[in-house]
């Protein structure tokens, strides 16, 4: 169907107005959504817009997918221009209950207040993984603890810590040569059909994996019996956690970073807890 793209000014006496007619206003999308050539230089820097359109994916929210996906593409058509590559439409996040977030109900979620007591990696992480993007999700606090205690502190950052302890504790910090078995492809395939909860899903899966490898080959008792295999186990899980960091810096890009430190060099950098467990 067609879409009208002004308003008379009787009923919208604001605007941008028409060219040749002052009793008509542009309609507040069709002019909205130039912004995102304006914004680049279309029109006035050819090759700052060259360099940046078209969009390699543009992320809208479902409120705003008539628009994105149905009137920007026919503006950009008839003005000759590229559309964006992918349309990423994502959901809502609710409150506790599932109940859509209101200053009214009280039940409103600062991000910047979240961040401020659990760090913004943690905040990161759960929206990755418990949000699905094409669902609508909910943030409970309560939840959000739960799974900071679970994946984080008891998943991620105690693995970390346990191999760092172990190979400085064993091998005099010296981080040995080692191979791993952990496969990009998975993540990758997942990232390019933008399925981050799954990406996330694939790290934690073989961070599982991991910890499983270390009960199967209990290090303690290598390092008693059997010293030359202690430095065969050590090597493979640092070579693993370095592969599978590449795979967490998109998620959580401090976190990776300080991995990085651990595990980066010849030897091994004993840090604090990743996350520490909260009571």
């Amino acid at each position: 169907e067609d879409v009208s793209i002004s308003r008379p000014t009787s009923r919208l006496p604001w605007g941008v107005p028409v060219p040749g007619d002052d009793k008509h206003v542009m309609y507040v999308w069709f002019d909205a959504l130039t912004c995102y050539l304006s914004g680049i230089g279309f029109s006035t820097d050819k090759k700052k817009f060259e360099h940046y359109w078209p969009a390699d994916l543009q992320i809208v929210g479902k409120d705003n997918n008539r628009w994105h996906s149905i009137l920007w593409p026919a503006m950009l058509k008839s003005a000759g221009l590229e559309l964006p590559k992918k349309v990423l439409v994502h959901s809502y996040i609710l409150g506790r209950g599932g109940v859509k977030m209101s200053k009214t109900i009280g039940n409103v979620v600062d991000p910047i207040e979240i961040v401020g007591k659990y760090g913004t990696d943690a905040f990161r992480y759960f929206l990755s993984s418990k949000i699905i993007i094409e669902n609508d999700g909910v943030f409970d606090e309560d939840y959000f603890r739960e799974v900071y205690n679970a994946d984080l502190s008891n998943g991620l950052g105690n693995l970390v810590q346990r191999v760092a302890v172990m190979i400085d504790k064993y091998l005099d910090g010296i981080i040995p040569e080692g191979h791993t078995e952990v496969d990009m492809e998975p993540f990758e395939r997942h990232m390019g059909s933008l399925g981050l909860h799954k990406a996330v899903e694939y790290i934690w899966s073989e961070l599982k994996g991991l910890d499983q490898y270390i009960e199967e080959e209990k290090p303690w008792v290598l390092a008693k019996e059997n010293p030359d295999k202690l430095g065969e186990v050590l090597g493979n899980l640092a070579a693993s956690i370095r592969e599978l960091n590449k795979m967490i810096a998109p998620f959580m890009p401090d976190t990776s970073g300080k991995i990085d430190k651990i595990f980066g060099g010849k030897k091994v950098k004993v840090s604090e807890p990743l996350f520490p467990r909260l009571s």
